[in-house]
């Protein structure tokens, strides 16, 4: 009984694909969210890190991203655009699967600058 329950435990995880950062990330203030270089920093470190799997325009349609999982994210979408700076900022940091906790490789400043980009990818208001 003990193992079915595990079971469905499990498989109803794996169909649960969210990624929720803790409470205490939508708490964090982007100190750069109003640089004017920080849009341009973050594209640079974007184009150099991310665009392999998120693809140059975001979309998560990367060449690296074909046998992925859990998919990459698509920055473009209301999913990623409606998180707070602090939970896009912490997934960075963290990682997932086979994204790496970029915490270790790049410093704060170039996490903020990706929140920074990762702003812009939002599709325009109409």
């Amino acid at each position: 009984m003990t193992l079915l329950a595990a079971l469905f435990t499990f498989s109803f995880t794996m169909q649960d694909n969210r990624w929720i950062a803790p409470p205490s990330a939508d708490t964090m203030i982007n100190p750069l969210k109003n640089v004017p270089t920080a849009v341009a920093d973050g594209k640079i470190v974007y184009d150099k890190f991310c665009w392999v799997c998120h693809g140059k325009t975001g979309k998560g349609d990367g060449p690296g991203a074909k046998n992925l999982n859990p998919k990459p994210a698509d920055h473009t979408s209301a999913l990623v655009q409606n998180q707070t700076d602090g939970a896009i900022y912490w997934k960075i940091s963290k990682g997932r699967g086979q994204m790496q906790p970029y915490e270790r490789s790049l410093n704060k400043n170039q996490r903020w600058q990706l929140v920074c980009y990762i702003r812009t990818l939002a599709p325009a208001e109409k």
